[in-house]
């Protein structure tokens, strides 16, 4: 079995209309489970009463070129501890064992082990950080939409497979620690706080309900199996608020991403090959659900599906299956439903528009120690299709206005941490940073403000964890790159190929500054290829990681 075959074998399947009992293959272990809604649910009772009716645009809607560039953006759930799931700089590892004691079946019934085998233990890997899986799930939904194969069934059939005109952009990826909510329930619909269409979750955590889809990445599952014989946690599952247009509620959930991606490291000697595209295809399949589409087998308002297919047989859109294809008849029907209801969601023209995103503290602590350090860290590894970027620091006033001159900076590639100089910075102010990326489509900013704290020495201390180091330049030639880092460092960073491979460094000269210790290294001349490479390292107390792109000279 391949390993794309591999995990569409645990791809999400879905609970037929208007109940929630599992789908079975015969001579198959138990599939995933996914429940859909398009009517509000009232506690203790079924759904009623129609969905509001979605308003009309109140503007002449311009020429619009494919393909259309929804806007999404991406939650991890994780627990009031900050595990059991991806975070922001690992992907969790086994985490604990409270966060693992219900997943201790990780084997398939059939094949790959005998069922009951505990998970071994698995370190945290920082190229998984849920940055970095966020984009490798919207990266390969976009793959997906990219290929519309021909519909594989009914044997010899001769739909036209055109080409899909939906497309993604990110908008952000945000982390929430929330014991209430991080846990994911696929049997009970909407009980609280777990159920799967319970919009507890969009309902606190959701951002820009107007205009961006909500994918919310849950944690861990509460009812692993409904049968001995049926382990829940080694499969993908999913649901979709809404079949069709629901006003300020269209999110998505997806559960057990982090398990399923833990099992597959688990598999293949600690590296996840591919659950990001199988994750991917789960995205797609809901997104269409948000889009008034339905499955085939359960019978929809198309004539060119087929129905009368076991679920997980087919490789159309909607099916269990491969979550590929699309006929001319959901295409049109997608269309019609994101135009005429999602009008503020998408944008278009045929080019993959840019996105900045940033996170950074509101209020930060000034003093004397604190310049030894770096008092501003702008996190932009949430930004998404930049080539290039731009940065400021401009003090402002109470109503955020300019007051003064500030800093610029810039630099090419992926955004990663910058630091900003904040050398200038007085306590008891204002400022702006705006973050601007682009590409060859166009550009896109975003700007906060944080206010500074005077702080005694003994107070500041060693920046926190998430500030403080810097790789330039990035991209960097073969000939090496500089580790920009508070404290002198005790050893040199590790970095890693695409493959997860360690790669060793030279260690080529060191100078130190008001800013910091900087240390050039290189790759071994024998193992500097150009690529993406991960660099990690501690320093002063502080853990970092980043990517490093190596350009040919």
């Amino acid at each position: 079995m391949s390993t794309k075959q591999l995990f569409y074998s645990l791809a999400l399947t879905a609970l037929s209309w208007g109940g929630c009992s599992p789908v079975r293959a015969q001579s198959q272990p138990a599939l995933p489970y996914e429940c859909i809604g398009a009517l509000a649910p009232t506690p203790g009772a079924h759904w009623k009463n129609p969905a509001p009716s979605r308003p009309a645009p109140d503007l002449v809607l311009p020429a619009c070129a494919p393909p259309y560039f929804i806007k999404i953006n991406i939650h991890y759930l994780l627990n009031g501890s900050g595990t059991g799931n991806f975070n922001e700089e690992n992907d969790g590892g086994s985490a604990t064992a409270a966060d693992w004691q219900s997943g201790s079946q990780w084997l398939e019934t059939t094949g790959n082990g005998p069922v009951g085998q505990p998970l071994p233990y698995l370190a945290p890997e920082a190229r998984y950080n849920g940055y970095q899986f966020a984009e490798d799930i919207v990266a390969a939904a976009i793959a997906q939409m990219g290929i519309n194969p021909p519909m594989q069934l009914p044997v010899g059939n001769t739909t036209p497979n055109l080409p899909k005109p939906l497309n993604y952009v990110l908008g952000g990826v945000y982390f929430h620690r929330d014991d209430s909510l991080y846990r994911y329930n696929p049997e009970d619909w909407y009980q609280y706080p777990d159920g799967v269409l319970n919009p507890a979750q969009f309902n606190q955590f959701g951002i820009n309900k107007t205009n961006e889809i909500n994918v919310f990445l849950m944690g861990q599952v509460t009812k692993p199996s409904i049968t001995p014989d049926s382990p829940r946690w080694i499969y993908n599952t999913g649901g979709a608020a809404a079949l069709g247009f629901r006003i300020n509620n269209n999110w998505i959930k997806l559960g057990n991403i982090w398990r399923v991606h833990l099992i597959s490291r688990a598999r293949n000697n600690g590296v996840d090959p591919d659950v990001a595209w199988s994750f991917g295809a789960a995205l797609n399949h809901e997104l269409g659900h948000l889009l008034n589409l339905a499955h085939p087998f359960s019978g929809d308002n198309c004539a060119d599906t087929p129905g009368g297919i076991r679920p997980d047989e087919g490789n159309n859109l909607m099916d269990y299956g491969q979550h590929l294809a699309m006929t001319p008849c959901q295409i049109s029907t997608a269309l019609e439903n994101l135009i005429g209801d999602y009008y503020d969601y998408y944008s278009c023209g045929g080019c993959q528009p840019p996105n900045a995103f940033f996170t950074m503290p509101e209020y930060v602590p000034i003093g004397p120690k604190a310049q030894l350090f770096c008092p501003v860290v702008l996190d932009g590894r949430g930004s998404f299709a930049e080539t290039s970027y731009q940065y400021s620091l401009t003090p402002v006033d109470s109503l955020n206005e300019p007051v003064g001159p500030g800093v610029l900076g810039s630099g090419s590639g992926m955004v990663g941490k910058v630091c900003l100089n904040g050398l200038f910075l007085q306590p008891n102010s204002r400022y702006a940073v705006t973050l601007t990326v682009t590409n060859s489509c166009g550009s896109n900013a975003m700007t906060k403000y944080f206010s500074t704290e005077l702080r005694e020495a003994a107070e500041v201390g060693p920046a926190p964890a998430t500030t403080g180091l810097q790789i330039y330049p990035n991209p960097a030639p073969a000939t090496g790159f500089t580790l920009l880092s508070p404290a002198l460092p005790a050893e040199p960073p590790t970095v890693r190929n695409s493959q997860g491979q360690a790669v060793a460094l030279e260690q080529l000269g060191q100078r130190r500054d008001a800013a910091g210790w900087h240390t050039t290294y290189r790759l071994q001349q024998q193992l500097s290829k150009p690529g993406l490479y991960v660099v990690e390292t501690t320093n002063a107390g502080q853990h970092f990681v980043q990517r490093l792109a190596i350009q040919t000279e």
